[in-house]
């Protein structure tokens, strides 16, 4: 998994070392790094891996654990946790991305003229 977050120092570090991030490729904003984005990011399975529900579709988000669920898995693991609909949350994780690559060209455009 590739984060789409522009990160200072501090958050970068943490994010590089903490467990919930290990599976997740920090890229940097130079042009060699941006260049490894197509081959970093691969698409992702849309199948549950759960025990008993391998083959349910992941079609909702859990906001409490931070991860893409099926509806199975709102019932038995996730039962008492915020869950939003993947559509709505892909929608505000594009905006977001949008606004992060807008702010990045400008920094980026600043530095070279300077």
């Amino acid at each position: 998994c590739t984060c789409h977050h522009l990160l200072c120092k501090l958050c970068h570090d943490h994010h590089k070392h903490s467990k919930i991030f290990n599976h997740h490729q920090l890229v940097g904003l130079d042009k060699d790094s941006i260049k490894l984005l197509p081959s970093i990011m691969k698409p992702t399975e849309n199948l549950c891996s759960q025990p008993h529900h391998e083959n349910k579709k992941l079609e909702l988000f859990c906001k409490t654990y931070q991860l893409l669920i099926c509806r199975d898995c709102t019932l038995v693991l996730h039962k008492d946790h915020r869950i939003a609909d993947i559509c709505n949350i892909a929608k505000v994780h594009r905006d977001s991305m949008r606004e992060a690559l807008v702010c990045a060209q400008e920094i980026a455009s600043k530095l070279t003229s300077a």
